[in-house]
């Protein structure tokens, strides 16, 4: 997922962009064979080969290839120990402080992380419409392997929708998980991560459906709720002495889960004088929920009253 992360911030794809094209080397194949030598996930190439950008991150998010993974840092960064610095670096700026990478596949053990910190790039990473489309991918149909399929459990089934699985025998199976869903006509997407499954005869599968267990009871909690109704007065307007409720335009409501905080802040862009009628758009109101924001109008909710005879004259 960090190495997509790097790639895409490097080299920016849009959906439905192949983006730009890599000739495999005979280098490329020897570090194939290394990979079935070692029994890593791989996918088959040979030299001569022409893959495109968006190819070879399907190749290594669907199929989880680790010599994909390898072609991608080495065409990013001139070698693999370069891209590590930048996959460091990013985990990093993302505060990842469990994390530490020294592959661009994650098969070393001396590459390690927590599912807190894996959270973390996938949020970035989900939030990539390219990325996000590729992980929610059964197959991928590539030049020399062919149709290789999803070395993810449960794409497809259960509204899961991706993200990456791993293995090795250090590491136990782990499994980044997203589930979507539709919540009052919204599509809302929640992340589950499970990492170090050493349980039974397929501990990918089991990493999965611990993650899946823990991503339906949140995806449970997500209720709309309404912050404020059209008309609710959310500050005052005062002249002279006299006061008026300032009300919000609109009704505002977002989909949030027990313990979100909700911030709101007021913006008067010119002050209403005495006289104003109901109505009259002082300013706006901005509130934020994680990563929503909602904006209404501010305006006053009844007339400020005209001065009178004295206060004009005083």
């Amino acid at each position: 997922m960090m190495t997509a992360h790097v790639v895409l911030t490097d080299h920016p794809l849009s959906v439905g962009n192949q983006g730009p094209t890599i000739t495999i080397t005979q280098n490329d194949v020897t570090l194939y064979n290394e990979d079935v030598q070692s029994d890593q996930t791989n996918i088959q190439v040979a030299a001569g080969e022409v893959l495109t950008e968006d190819q070879m991150l399907e190749g290594m998010l669907v199929h989880s290839a680790s010599n994909f993974a390898d072609l991608l840092a080495i065409w990013d960064a001139g070698s693999v120990s370069a891209f590590v610095t930048k996959m460091n670096a990013s985990a990093a700026s993302l505060g990842m402080t469990e994390t530490q990478y020294v592959d661009a596949s994650g098969f070393s053990t001396q590459s390690v992380s927590t599912a807190a910190d894996q959270l973390k790039v996938a949020t970035q990473d989900v939030a990539n419409p390219v990325f996000d489309q590729i992980v929610d991918m059964p197959t991928v149909t590539l030049p020399v392997a062919g149709t290789v399929g999803s070395a993810t459990p449960l794409v497809g089934i259960d509204d899961v929708v991706g993200v990456k699985s791993g293995f090795t025998s250090a590491a136990g199976g782990c499994d980044i998980l997203a589930l979507q869903e539709d919540v009052h006509g919204l599509p809302v997407e929640v992340l589950g991560a499970v990492v170090g499954d050493h349980v039974g005869t397929d501990p990918i599968t089991g990493a999965g459906l611990d993650a899946l267990s823990i991503a339906r009871p949140a995806m449970s909690s997500v209720h709309e709720v309404d912050l404020s109704s059209r008309g609710k007065q959310l500050a005052v307007a005062s002249v002279a002495g006299h006061s008026v409720p300032v009300v919000a335009s609109t009704e505002l409501s977002v989909l949030a889960w027990p313990g979100q905080l909700v911030t709101e802040s007021l913006q008067v862009t010119r002050r209403p004088p005495a006289g104003t009628p109901a109505g009259w758009r002082l300013g706006s109101v901005t509130l934020r929920v994680g990563p929503q924001k909602l904006q209404a109008a501010l305006r006053t909710g009844k007339r400020l009253p005209s001065l009178t005879f004295l206060q004009r004259v005083f």
